[in-house]
């Protein structure tokens, strides 16, 4: 804003509505730009005003993001823990312990497949020309 206000005044002449398009167009695609596209502004002065409000509104979502870190430490640490190298979240165990199984997973799933609890391997289509 102190750059452009700088060449600005270095320009002899300079139309104040020129001056505020080619502001207004050199702003990054943020809500703050779109909300100037949407209502376009009279003056400089009702420009700082609108980027005043808008930096006091950015300060008070980060005030109040700041705010539930703070009250709920023990969530967000919950979830750091339990996220594997992949960055993906997985839920914590249900229960803290579980009871042994008697006989081999293998049975467990033929078992499970006749019963129709789990869906059957799906099989690929082999190529044409393997043996």
């Amino acid at each position: 804003m102190d750059r452009f206000r700088k060449v600005a005044l270095n320009i002899l002449g300079l139309n104040l509505e020129v001056a505020m398009h080619h502001m207004v167009t050199a702003l990054r695609p943020r809500p703050f730009s779109d909300s100037l596209c949407k209502k376009p502004i009279a003056n400089m002065d009702e420009l700082q005003q609108r980027a005043a409000k808008l930096m006091q509104l950015e300060e008070l979502k980060e005030f109040r993001n700041q705010v539930r870190v703070e009250e709920n430490p023990v969530k967000r640490n919950d979830r750091t823990a339990i996220r594997n190298g992949q960055g993906k979240d997985f839920e914590a165990p249900k229960f803290s312990k579980y009871t042994t199984l008697n006989t081999r997973r293998a049975r467990i799933l033929e078992e499970a497949l006749n019963v129709e609890l789990i869906p059957p391997p799906c099989k690929f289509p082999s190529h044409p020309r393997a043996d």
